[in-house]
This record gives structure tokens, C-alpha cells and sequence, in this order.
């Protein structure tokens, strides 16, 4: 998210300024260790820019600080700003995964802006006690499949600006997997937490 008043229109301008001017664009989060501040820190891996970190406190923080001019872009949840997108205070140059959301159906994807890095996925998962019986497992894993059918559960879902994907227990192995190692590495590089 940038402010309405910023020079950048897309993801494109705004990577081209940070590569054009290393260090000098800054990015606000709630916090570090939060999810925006991780997320910031993947993006700079990711695009081969260099953003300054700018803790902030609060997510709400972030989002005052982008709108008042003080920072120049965040990674911000709709929840925070949804209504200075519809207020057009601010601007969304890109959501992070690899489809665009129902309400916002002009805001382009990372994935299609050539990011496939930064689809990203803030996800609810069920797990069961490692010797769960095989059966057991696979009867849970129907139920919960099959109450992702219903349409009024998936309004609810979507209602929250959330993407209903359901991976079964071997595709979500595989997804808890690259996702300790996308994290794990962007910990290591940015020395989150040491």
C-alpha cells in the first residue's frame, strides 16, 4: 500500500525506485518479528531492492503512517485498510498472491506482476496428534472438504477477503515445508530474531 499522493502507480515503479535509490524508500510495520515485517524483508530478497525498516507498533500505525506521508509504503492486511481503499486515500499496487480478491478485482496480483516469490498466504490449518490412525485423518480431512463446499461457509470466508483453498494433509505437509524454508531464509538474511 501506498498513499494516493505517491509517484508510484504499480509494483514495477516502485522496485525500480528502490533499485534506482538503495536504502532511501522506507517501509512501515507494526513491529519486528510481525508478519509485515517479515513480509517487507521478503520482498527485498526477493526484488533485489534495499527498503529501510521502519517499526512502527501497531498495524493501524503502519497503515497512519503511510497515509500521513512519514513512510512510504506498507504490507498491510484489508482489515486495516479497506476503507481507505474504497476512500481512495490509499493505494494497493499489488496483492500478494496468485488471485485477485472479489471487492478489488483491478488491483494486480504478485504472481502476475512476475513475483511468484510473493504469493503469500496467511493460512488456518487443522492438525491431529502424530499417531492419528490414517483413517481417522482421512475421515476428518473429508468433513473438513466437504464443509468447503457449502456455499454460505465459503461466504463467510470470502466476506474477510480470504481465498478458500483447501490442500489435504499431504499437500499441506508439503506447503508447512516450503513455508518453514521461505521464512527460515528470509530470518537468516534480514537476522530476524539474533
Amino acid at each position: 500500500m501506498v498513499r494516493k499522493e505517491s509517484p508510484w502507480k504499480t509494483l514495477e515503479e516502485l522496485i525500480a525506485e528502490a533499485k534506482k535509490s538503495p536504502g532511501e524508500l522506507t517501509y512501515g510495520s507494526a513491529g519486528p518479528g510481525t508478519t509485515p515485517h517479515f513480509i517487507g524483508e521478503l520482498v527485498k530478497l526477493k526484488t533485489g531492492t534495499d527498503l529501510t525498516h521502519v517499526p512502527l507498533g501497531s498495524e493501524s500505525a503502519a497503515a497512519t503512517a503511510v497515509l500521513g506521508g512519514h513512510v512510504n509504503v506498507s504490507f498491510l492486511t484489508l482489515g486495516t485498510t479497506q476503507s481507505h481503499l474504497e476512500a481512495g486515500t490509499l493505494r494497493a499496487l499489488a496483492v500478494a498472491s496468485n488471485r485477485r480478491l472479489k471487492d478489488f478485482p483491478n488491483v494486480p496480483t504478485t504472481v502476475e506482476k512476475g513475483f511468484p516469490e510473493l504469493n503469500l498466504k496467511i493460512w488456518v490449518g487443522f492438525f491431529a496428534p502424530v499417531k492419528t490412525p490414517a483413517a481417522i485423518t482421512k475421515k476428518l480431512a473429508d468433513a473438513i472438504n466437504e464443509s468447503l463446499k457449502d456455499p454460505e461457509i465459503v461466504a463467510k470466508i470470502e466476506k474477510s477477503q480470504a481465498l478458500v483453498e483447501n490442500l489435504g494433509p499431504e499437500e499441506t505437509a508439503k506447503f508447512l515445508a516450503s513455508e518453514e524454508r521461505k521464512w527460515s531464509e528470509v530470518a537468516r538474511v534480514a537476522k530476524i530474531g539474533q
